[in-house]
C-alpha cells in the first residue's frame, strides 16, 4: 500500500490535534469557558482566537438568540416559560447572514441582538448593538442602558 502524501499526513495531523482539543476543552470548566467565549466572538486573546479556528463550532452548545429594537435587561429577554429561537451556529450570526443585513440596514434606529449560550451548567451572555456602518453593520457589545427603551 503506498505511503499518504505530505499534505495527506499534515492534514490527518491537524485534524488529530483538532480532535484532541475539542475533546480537552470539553473535559474542564476552563476549557468550556474559552469555548463560550468563542460563541460569543469574546476570546480572553488573538492567540485565544487563533487556537480555536479549527475547531468545530455547530452543535456543541444550547445556543439561542433574540433581535429586538428595545434595549431591555435580561429578565426581559426571555421571559419564564419562552424558550427563544434556538441557532445551531454562533448566536451573532443571526445580525450577520445576509438576510439579516439588509432588515438591519433598513431600520431607523439601532436594534439588539442578544444570545445566550448554555453547556454543562455554564451559560455566557451578550447583547450587541447593531447599526449601519458605511455598507455592512456594527456590532458592538453593550450593557443595559435603560435610556434607550424606545
Amino acid at each position: 500500500m503506498p505511503r499518504p502524501s505530505a499534505p495527506t499526513t499534515a492534514f490527518a495531523a491537524l485534524l488529530a490535534v483538532a480532535a484532541t482539543a475539542l475533546v480537552g476543552l470539553h473535559a474542564t470548566d476552563a476549557g468550556l469557558d474559552v469555548l463560550l467565549r468563542r460563541m460569543h466572538l469574546r476570546p480572553a486573546s488573538t492567540a485565544e482566537w487563533v487556537a480555536t479556528q479549527p475547531l468545530p463550532g455547530m452543535y456543541n452548545f444550547a445556543n439561542r438568540a433574540r433581535v429586538s429594537p428595545l434595549d431591555m435587561p435580561w429578565d426581559e429577554v426571555w421571559p419564564e416559560g419562552e424558550p427563544g429561537a434556538y441557532v445551531n451556529h454562533y448566536p451573532p450570526r443571526v445580525a450577520t447572514f445576509v438576510q439579516a443585513r439588509a432588515g438591519f440596514r433598513a431600520l431607523p434606529c439601532p436594534a439588539f441582538v442578544y444570545a445566550e449560550s448554555a453547556v454543562r451548567g455554564r451559560t455566557l451572555r451578550t447583547r450587541w448593538r447593531v447599526a449601519p456602518h458605511g455598507d455592512g453593520l456594527r456590532l458592538d457589545r453593550a450593557g443595559f442602558d435603560p435610556s434607550c427603551r424606545g
